[in-house]
């Protein structure tokens, strides 16, 4: 029975006896009234699972996450805005496929995502970070990541991630952000921003004419309410920080 779907050849194969080349007449219409079924439930499956990879995608664009879907086949599925602003200047999508600006560096890509799609269980910890060069800039750093069985991938929207990382990136936090984390006043918020972007006390107190001595008043409790004891934690912590 062909089952197919859009580009996505399936069949289903039922035989009776082995040696029965063709089911008999009387059997024919069980077969059709078989395959309708078979196809709304593949196409159900799909929208349900592609409805699935959409909410991920959104919820990673939120936590300001670059992410690249892929299917069994390793075709690129989905993309989310975070990504499409990542690719450009050598680096692009083409015919389904991820370009990079060096083919040592296509071809590195590839073959962790045919690693990835095809990893079970304790092998998916195996994958390893694949870079991609950029004119003028640090390399991005891709992650792969497999999801779901490897049965349901003959129904599934996609079946493997790529998360993208930018080393050249500002992570900007909102002081609102760091006021519901770590109960910080506006002013604390504000002050450990710049603390954390490596400003001393004595820049800040110049940069924004308020007393040296106010500045290291907050700074004492921007540590203690953060958990840390210098600058460089709490540049690190707040580096861990994407909302």
């Amino acid at each position: 029975m062909n089952i197919s779907s859009g580009t996505d050849e399936l069949y289903f194969v039922l035989q009776n006896k082995a040696t029965e080349a063709s089911p008999p007449p009387e059997d024919v219409p069980h077969f059709h009234a078989i395959r309708t079924r078979l196809l709304t439930a593949m196409q159900l499956a799909k929208h349900i699972d592609a409805s699935k990879v959409m909410g991920m995608a959104a919820a990673f664009e939120t936590s300001n996450i670059a992410c690249i879907f892929f299917n069994r086949k390793g075709l690129v599925t989905l993309t989310n805005p975070k990504a499409d602003a990542l690719f450009r200047g050598g680096l692009r999508i083409s015919r389904g496929g991820v370009r990079a600006c060096l083919a040592s560096e296509t071809a590195r890509f590839n073959r962790e995502l045919k690693i990835a799609i095809q990893a079970t269980g304790h092998s998916a910890e195996a994958l390893s970070p694949v870079r991609l060069s950029r004119p003028g800039k640090r390399p991005l750093i891709v992650r792969f990541e497999r999801f779901g069985p490897h049965l349901s991938d003959v129904f599934s929207h996609s079946c493997a991630v790529a998360l993208i990382e930018d080393p050249d990136e500002d992570m900007r936090l909102k002081p609102e952000t760091l006021m519901a984390l770590f109960d910080l006043t506006p002013a604390e918020a504000r002050i450990s921003l710049l603390v954390a972007s490596g400003l001393s006390a004595v820049d800040i107190a110049a940069r924004h004419a308020t007393g040296y001595e106010t500045v290291r008043s907050h700074i004492r409790a921007i540590f203690q309410k953060t958990g840390t004891s210098r600058q460089s934690e709490l540049s690190a912590l707040f580096g861990k920080i994407r909302l």
